[in-house]
């Protein structure tokens, strides 16, 4: 049958050890600096994106109150043009 020495020779699990140490040193170490870092930049992004949200709200509202005024305008600009016209029609 298989024996791992065969394959690993007599140190073999003495190289499993030590590749496990350094994979659970090297998640460490990313986790720690990349995870760390890539967490904050998306906590900064979306705080951004709050922030830019409400700025368009608050643009989209302008806009409204902006244009309901034209509306009113072109109302009361209609309003006087017809009175006119039915002035010069009698």
């Amino acid at each position: 049958m298989f024996n791992f020495e065969d394959f690993a020779g007599p140190a073999g699990g003495a190289l499993a050890v030590a590749f496990a140490t350094g994979a659970a040193a090297g998640w460490g170490f990313a986790e720690k600096t990349v995870m760390r870092w890539a967490k904050k930049e998306i906590k900064a992004l979306g705080d951004l994106t709050k922030k830019q949200e409400l700025d368009c709200h608050d643009k989209i509202l302008e806009l409204k109150r902006f244009f309901d005024m034209l509306d009113e305008q072109y109302k009361e600009r209609i309003s006087k043009l017809e009175k006119r016209l039915s002035h010069l029609e009698s």
